[in-house]
């Protein structure tokens, strides 16, 4: 495991700072939408799961092949 290679923003100090910000900044994204959603009239939020993948379906959906999965 240690010998696979690792990409150059991972050896660089700002590199990882940046990722890190950048999934900082994702997740309080995600955070404000799951607070927002509602199921209906009721108080209960959808999982992270399930916005997650709200996200990955409106962001990337275009580039998608969802056919294959309708199956599953």
């Amino acid at each position: 495991m240690e010998d696979r290679r690792r990409p150059a923003w991972s050896r660089h100090p700002q590199g990882s700072l940046v990722v890190s910000a950048l999934r900082m900044m994702a997740l309080c994204i995600l955070a404000v939408a799951r607070k927002l959603s509602r199921h209906g009239y009721s108080k209960e939020t959808p999982s992270w799961g399930q916005v997650a993948e709200h996200f990955l379906l409106e962001l990337c959906g275009s580039i998608l092949e969802t056919k294959a999965f309708d199956t599953v």
